[in-house]
């Protein structure tokens, strides 16, 4: 939130508002009488009632922006080629020099660049100069309100905003501002939207002034009589009063006239809140032959129509919020002017532009590498894992084969000869004729040695006859080799026939 402050020698006018990026909203819009004691010339003295004002309407906002009336700056229009703010900045600082009747080291220089046709060749731009001794002044209120000055800008470009916001359902070509203020009435005229003249005249609509001067439109000022009256005029008074005011207002569209040869107006809009503004609106329209109105804003920010008129003297006011969402280069800020940008300062501007093309191109890189190249590594990827688990079961599976082979060798090669004595034991002939004495088994050797007794000597020969001729179920090969040992007789013995029989398992299976 930000509090606007515009005041005159009588009233103080606040407004706070709220801005967005392209919009404002209004929060408060009030006028506080300034009493007789204080001196609104002294720093101290207005910002010690501009804060006690603002505490007592309970805004607690500390940002505040403010405004240079008229009469004090330096006002010119230049109309320079087309270019950059910066090369822009650099041209004015080139040319006011000559335009200011004090050193320019002295003042605080800005501009605004008015719109022209597209891509025109040369552009009018508006330059205001102000004292930095009066600048001063307005950061002193500010310290003395407890206010962080935001934006200080210039009344009649917040004045000029104001009127554009206002007739921009209507828009006239040439428009005529005035202004009433209690001593200090402000002129100004636009044409299609631009201010291309601001003239302040010292007219007195208020007790105990007697004469003064009128600043002309480059802001130097003349002798000339000025007009008491009292705030609420009747009659014949009030004829002065408009009298005189018409006075100031043919010298400005006048002197407007010698920079513009054939214009003419179409339109006024008459600001102020003095009780004079409806005759000098139709003095005006008597004059000039052209329509007038009130500054009425409640069409601009949706109020109701007696809430519009009783802002009739808040234009500037609510044209200085209204200059947030305008651009930078068509408002006028002392606080923060435009200045020409040093070959560093452009070097770091364009190090943005440089970074944001390679954020750029690293933006669309990671894009492509998302959407194309991140999909095939997954796919690679998903297939190295399926490999790899294809490897393992393989791996396992090769593990398991060569375990099988091993137990199946090792079946092969072990001799389980509870089974073997089996089938050995079928093949002897039954101990009427023969009889083992014993049995001598090897598994390394796999093989058995029998001695034996027999009946008669061809017992032996006969046995291992049936042991080599014996075939294990489905086997081509022989199941066992058998070698007759050496043999004797025992005569007189049942079994005198004595030998031995070496029986070797062959590779057949059984």
């Amino acid at each position: 939130m930000t509090v606007s402050l515009d005041w005159d020698v009588r009233t103080l006018r606040i407004v706070t508002g709220t801005t967005g990026r392209k919009a404002l909203k209004i929060d408060q819009v009030l006028s506080v009488p300034i009493p007789a004691e204080v001196k609104t010339d002294n720093a101290g003295s207005m910002g010690a009632f501009i804060g006690s004002a603002l505490q007592k309407a309970k805004i607690r906002t500390k940002n505040a922006a403010l405004q240079v009336p008229r009469e004090q700056v330096n006002f010119c229009t230049l109309r320079l080629p087309a270019s950059t703010q910066s090369d822009m900045a650099s041209m004015v600082a080139f040319q006011i020099p000559k335009e200011l009747p004090y050193p320019v080291d002295q003042a605080v220089v800005d501009f605004a660049d008015r719109p022209t046709a597209e891509k025109a060749e040369t552009s009018e731009v508006l330059v205001a100069a102000v004292l930095k001794s009066r600048l001063q002044f307005f950061l002193d209120v500010c310290g003395h309100a407890g206010l962080k000055p935001q934006h200080i800008g210039l009344r009649p470009n917040a004045n000029e905003i104001a009127v554009n916001a206002l007739l921009r359902a209507t828009p006239q070509e040439r428009v005529l501002f005035v202004d009433v203020g209690p001593t200090t009435t402000e002129i100004d005229v636009l044409h299609n939207g631009r201010l291309v003249f601001s003239r302040a005249a010292s007219v007195t609509v208020s007790e105990g002034a007697t004469s003064g001067g009128v600043a002309d439109g480059e802001g130097r000022e003349t002798t000339g009589p000025r007009l008491a009256v009292a705030a609420v005029v009747a009659g014949d008074r009030l004829g002065e009063v408009v009298r005189e005011l018409m006075i100031e207002v043919t010298r400005s569209v006048e002197a407007y006239r010698a920079t513009d040869p054939g214009m003419t107006l179409q339109h006024a809009v008459i600001g102020g809140a003095t009780e004079i503004e409806e005759a000098l609106g139709e003095a005006i329209q008597r004059q000039y032959n052209i329509t007038a109105q009130a500054f009425n804003p409640a069409g601009v920010f949706g109020w109701d129509a007696d809430r519009g008129a009783a802002a009739g003297a808040f234009a500037s006011a609510l044209g200085l919020l209204l200059s947030d969402v305008e651009p930078a280069g068509r408002r006028f800020d002392f606080l923060h002017p435009k200045k020409a940008e040093t070959r560093a300062q452009k070097r770091i501007k364009k190090a943005p532009v440089a970074l944001t093309t390679v954020a750029a191109a690293t933006a669309a890189a990671v894009v492509f590498y998302f959407q194309t190249v991140k999909p095939q590594y997954d796919l690679r990827d998903g297939l190295r894992n399926e490999v790899k688990k294809l490897r393992k079961v393989l791996d396992e599976h090769e593990e398991f084969t060569g375990m099988v082979d091993e137990v199946t060798a090792y079946e092969q090669e072990r001799i389980v000869w509870i089974d073997e004595l089996h089938d050995l034991t079928g093949l002897m002939a039954d101990n009427k004729r023969i009889v083992l004495k014993s049995m001598d088994m090897s598994q390394k050797d796999r093989d058995v040695e029998i001695p034996f007794g027999a009946v008669e000597n061809n017992e032996g020969p006969a046995m291992v006859a049936r042991l080599e001729a014996f075939r294990a179920e489905g086997a081509a090969a022989s199941r066992y080799r058998a070698t007759l040992g050496a043999t004797s007789d025992k005569p007189g013995e049942r079994y005198g026939n004595q030998g031995s029989i070496r029986i070797q398992a062959g590779e057949g299976k059984r």
